[in-house]
């Protein structure tokens, strides 16, 4: 149950890394692939990391 709960979290942090990314003008399948591999460990590094958005 809790690795279920685990890959779910992984996958919608992908998700939502990916649409971030994308929107902002940066590479979303890199950001993504980079969150499945990492996890949410991954997170706080995008976040550090990403662009402002794009008007």
């Amino acid at each position: 149950m809790l690795f279920i709960g685990l890959l779910i979290l992984s996958i919608a942090g992908a998700w939502w890394t990916y649409r971030d990314a994308t929107s902002r003008g940066m590479r979303g399948q890199g950001w993504a692939l980079f969150m499945v591999l990492t996890s949410c460990l991954g997170l706080p590094v995008y976040l550090m990391i990403r662009k402002r958005r794009v008007a």
